[in-house]
């Protein structure tokens, strides 16, 4: 009885603790891009049996991150554990292919043996056809016979070979099939193909529904835009553009799509400041090999030497230790994600995986923008009309070139660049061909003198700006004046027709308001003072 009482035991718990085995692929319901990778959201509907199963999860992209699966459950289950591998499934096809390869070879062996022979009786057939006449004593009856017999024999031998030869035919598609079908089988066994395996454990067959993230390579998008503005009178309008691509070994088959600004491989932690100790830099000591050996009494004074030594450094370790962790709470700050903006795409979109860029439409945007007409006839004689966007940040802008059109007409392309620190995002709308500004130099104005053990040297220019419409105008004039980095080199400032000068900089600016069909002009005059023998850079 007591052995019966055991052996039933053994054998329930074998029935509740039994593993099954499960293969299913999972369906993928949402992709969130960001600008270097992606994030993928799947799910997997199904029962399990009572006991512990094995579910092993396919379709699962090439370029996943292993360290980034998080896989979580509902139901009537537990997760035991989640692991991701390689499932080299070629390698035993390519076994079973090569067995069936080898029978359909001896086939084939067998079958041109066969051909073979029936060539032999052939040829035995035709060269037996030489029949003697009448003379050498056959009568007609008997040849009406061997005609007859020979007619039947070659027909039947001619029947089988055509029999043979299409048998044949056909088996060495077949082989070459095979060998394809082996070839590529080989290099799956190569490469393989990735799964994830998941340990389930129910006290009762249950249904579950498995939610499965990970991160993946090879996946990106990059904003474009479209900026439109009507006049200077009127807010700018924005076209926020995608373009999407892909390379993951999976089709993104009518997914949600989630574009994300933030990048995953950017650590998000704030780092830690710790003091930066200074000391006396001491260089270590050099030792040599002594010819002869040290004696009892020297080995003990280097020994006593280097016990002292070491209490020194131990001591000088144990205070600066007391001096780190008294401040250490100070400096240990919270952990901080990076900052980031996500557009959801609520129309499902198919992005295969081939690496084709796939244009989607982000958001539309209407931006209130100051307008200003500048120049900086140093460089350029040209007047730019520029919109400037306030508190641009709160708009998510990611860097990006953009396409900008005034009034209808495409202007040209321009690059937003969010990683200023200016209070106010500048974008190029262009020039503006209706006002006219020249910078010349004045050739009465500029000369060099010696004065003393120095040079003086004079430049002068005058800059003039022409309104040819018919409405007031305000442009912004920027020049400069030299800057010394030396105290022997000076700059004077002798005229700038009432610009505005900025000492950091040397930068002038100069606000001027011009009535239709007016002209201003503006004098910069300056001196540099240096001592003689002397070349001076960046002098103009």
């Amino acid at each position: 009885m007591k052995i019966f009482n055991i052996l039933f035991l053994t054998f329930l718990s074998t029935i509740v603790f039994a593993q099954n085995e499960l293969r299913l692929p999972i369906t993928l319901k949402k992709v969130t891009v960001f600008q270097n990778r992606a994030q993928l959201n799947s799910e997997l509907k199904t029962t399990v049996a009572q006991g512990i199963t094995k579910v092993y999860l396919t379709n699962i992209a090439s370029t996943i991150d292993p360290n980034s699966i998080q896989v979580s459950g509902k139901g009537e289950v537990m997760i035991l554990g989640v692991k991701h591998q390689m499932k080299y499934v070629g390698a035993t096809q390519v076994s079973n292919l090569q067995k069936s390869l080898e029978s359909l070879n001896d086939s084939l062996s067998i079958l041109e043996v066969q051909a073979q022979v029936a060539s032999h009786e052939e040829t035995m057939m035709m060269a037996n056809i030489s029949i003697k006449n009448d003379k050498d004593g056959i009568l007609p009856e008997d040849l009406k016979d061997m005609v007859e017999y020979f007619n039947q024999k070659l027909t039947e031998i001619g029947s089988r070979k055509l029999k043979l030869n299409k048998s044949i035919a056909k088996l060495k598609k077949q082989i070459d099939a095979i060998n394809l079908e082996i070839e590529s089988n080989t290099i799956n066994a190569q490469v393989g193909t990735n799964e994830i395996l998941v340990t389930i454990s129910a006290n009762t067959q249950a249904a579950m529904l498995l939610d499965i993230n990970y991160l993946v390579n090879e996946a990106s998008w990059s904003p474009t835009y479209d900026i439109r503005a009507n006049g200077t009178n009127n807010p700018i309008s924005l076209a926020y553009k995608a373009n999407i691509s892909q390379q993951t070994g999976l089709d993104w088959n009518n997914v949600l799509l989630t574009l994300s600004t933030a990048n995953p491989s950017q650590n998000g932690v704030k780092p830690t400041m710790y003091p930066d100790f200074l000391n006396f830099y001491v260089p270590p000591t050099t030792q040599y090999k002594r010819s002869l050996p040290a004696s009892k009494a020297e080995e003990s004074i280097q020994s006593d030497q280097l016990a002292e030594v070491s209490e020194m450094v131990n001591e000088i370790v144990v205070q600066n230790a007391s001096k780190i962790s008294s401040t250490m709470a100070d400096q240990i700050a919270m952990n901080e994600n990076t900052l980031s903006a996500n557009f959801e795409v609520k129309t499902p979109y198919t992005i295969p995986s081939n690496g084709n860029s796939e244009m989607i439409d982000v958001q539309n945007l209407t931006i209130p923008a100051d307008f200003e007409l500048s120049t900086v006839p140093k460089y350029d004689n040209g007047v730019f009309l520029l919109a400037k966007i306030g508190n641009w940040a709160k708009y998510n802008l990611i860097s990006g070139t953009a396409n900008v059109y005034f009034e209808g007409s495409f202007i040209g392309k321009t690059y937003l660049e969010n990683n200023s620190t200016e209070d106010s995002l500048q974008i190029s709308l262009g020039r503006d061909k209706k006002i006219i500004v020249k910078r010349e130099e004045i050739a009465e104005f500029k000369s060099q003198k010696t004065v003393g053990s120095n040079v003086k040297l004079t430049q002068a220019y005058k800059i003039t700006v022409k309104n040819t419409k018919n409405e007031v105008v305000s442009v912004l004039v920027e020049d400069q004046l030299p800057i010394s980095q030396d105290s022997k080199i000076e700059v004077e400032n002798n005229e700038l027709t009432g610009g505005n000068l900025d000492l950091v900089t040397g930068k002038v600016t100069w606000n001027l308001k011009l009535n239709p069909n007016e002209s201003k002009e503006i004098i910069v005059n300056y001196s540099v003072k240096y001592p003689k023998g002397k070349k001076i850079n960046n002098l103009k």
